[in-house]
């Protein structure tokens, strides 16, 4: 198809082509052109033939990957906040579990629950 595309060739009776331009695909030509339809600037690929079934197969695949952007932003605005408020609670929760780990090391049970109160003696009363 190359050979048949030029300056101002109309492609799909909706793509002039302006002007060719570099391409880094293998056997395909790229062209800045201007989509007659929606009246905007393009860039189109014209592939040599035999290499239109890779093309439809890579395109099919490209778009069924979907684009890291929304999620990159959602983790940005909304995560690291709560991931910066996580961990200032786990500084606060580190501390007190260090408190309590020295009074169990101090005291045993009876340093964090106290010492048992022991019942009231009352004389002359036997069991």
């Amino acid at each position: 198809m190359d050979g048949v595309v030029g300056q101002g060739t109309l492609v799909a009776g909706r793509y002039r082509m302006l002007r060719p331009i570099a391409s880094d695909l293998a056997g395909a030509t790229a062209w800045d052109a201007n989509d007659q339809i929606l009246d905007r600037a393009v860039r189109l690929a014209i592939l040599a033939e035999g290499r239109v079934p890779q093309a439809v197969d890579a395109a099919r695949r490209a778009a069924l990957v979907a684009d890291a952007r929304p999620g990159v932003q959602n983790l940005t605005k909304s995560t690291l906040p709560e991931v910066n408020r996580l961990v200032r609670d786990l500084r606060g929760l580190t501390t007190s579990l260090e408190g309590v780990s020295g009074r169990l090391e101090q005291g045993g049970v009876t340093g964090i629950l106290g010492a048992p109160k022991l019942p009231d003696h009352k004389p002359g009363k036997s069991r």
